[in-house]
């Protein structure tokens, strides 16, 4: 049977595969799926787009721009009843997956709305404020205990989660369906360099000595893949070395990444929260490419076959790491990530997200 899912978000439609957009995917194969993002900036009003086949894209637009309206108790409420009461109105859907962690109001509406946490948002900005947290943990709160259930990517998400709403369920993230990306999985060429590739959303969180110290090296070209940044650009030497792609989707998102010896995620743990969950790893399993990653505290919940990721505890491990993934690659590996990423896909997520949701089918419609 088709059903129809709304995902409500803080997230661009336009940005990277994130969580929600992979879940949107995957849910659109077999179903309808309504994705509404963070809003735009303008005179209150409605945008709707479908840019494929069995997903409709609301786009809200609201005169505050949402990086300051979520952190304004009373105008982000002004826009949660204005949003929700719109929907209400004019949308029809069988479930309600809600993405934004400031959206209190959403169980004054949907009764049945379903909670997806894959961070710890809760003091999670550049620069935090102590009364902004609090009205935040306050709506998350919220959130998760109005949830009809909440599914977390995380171990320390759940056991977080698990102290407001027992029914909380951990699926970890997925990795894209090579079917669905037109790539087929290589070995690159040897050219006396490593090929590094560094996938973000967001900048902050990187850390840019480390980046500068593999630049210095002479044999490493990174190539980051993600929006265009100036304030990370500046923090960066200036070197041949490195190239910006901007942002990638799809099959150019996937093409790019294959043409990489080694892919890295270089956190700055001091930015970091404890909620991080490496979805990166999962893109570049889909290729074969092997990790090198900072020690965030959620991999120790993950077992991971050998060689597949290289886990540093300081910064002057990274380089060593990157020439061991390097030289220990072989066209093995690349197809075992590749298999092991198959089997740990988006597809399966959503069918274990289905399942949980069937188990609750018989609660009162949204």
């Amino acid at each position: 049977m088709v059903e129809k899912f709304l995902i409500n978000t803080i997230t661009a439609w336009e940005e990277p595969p994130r969580a929600r957009h992979q879940l949107a995917f995957s849910l659109a194969k077999n179903h309808q799926v309504i994705f509404v993002t963070r809003n735009k900036t303008g005179l209150p009003n409605i945008r709707e787009y479908h840019p494929q086949k069995n997903i409709k894209v609301i786009e809200p637009v609201f005169p505050i721009d949402y990086k300051y309206r979520y952190r304004l108790p009373a105008i982000n409420e002004l826009y949660q009843r204005w949003l929700f009461r719109w929907l209400k109105k004019n949308i029809s859907f069988d479930h309600c997956i809600n993405f934004d962690f400031t959206a209190h109001y959403i169980s004054n509406f949907f009764k049945n709305a379903i909670y997806y946490c894959n961070d710890d948002y809760i003091g999670n900005s550049k620069y935090p404020v102590w009364i902004i947290n609090k009205y935040h943990q306050r709506c998350e709160s919220i959130v998760i205990k109005n949830a009809l259930f909440c599914i977390v990517t995380a171990t320390f998400l759940e056991n977080k989660l698990k102290r407001i709403n027992r029914n909380t369920f951990l699926i970890p993230l997925g990795a894209p369906d090579l079917k669905d990306i037109n790539v087929i999985p290589k070995q690159t060429t040897d050219t006396g360099k490593i090929t590094v590739s560094l996938m973000y959303v967001g900048t902050r969180k990187l850390d840019h000595n480390l980046l500068n110290d593999l630049l210095l090296k002479g044999d490493v070209n990174i190539v980051c893949i993600g929006p265009r940044d100036n304030e990370f650009e500046r923090k960066i030497i200036s070197n041949d070395n490195i190239s910006f792609k901007g942002v990638l989707k799809g099959d150019d998102l996937y093409q790019e990444i294959n043409k990489a010896d080694v892919g890295i995620a270089p956190y700055d743990l001091q930015k970091s929260n404890k909620g991080v969950t490496p979805n990166k790893l999962w893109q570049y399993f889909a290729v074969g490419k092997p990790m090198v990653i900072s020690d965030i505290p959620n991999l120790a919940y993950f077992d991971f076959p050998d060689k597949f990721v290289y886990v540093y505890k300081s910064n002057s491990e990274c380089y060593t790491l990157i020439k061991k993934a390097h030289l220990e690659n072989n066209s093995l590996l690349i197809e075992s990530r590749s298999k092991f990423a198959e089997s740990n896909s988006w597809d399966k997520r959503a069918d274990k997200f289905l399942s949980i949701a069937g188990d609750f089918s018989d609660h009162n419609p949204v």
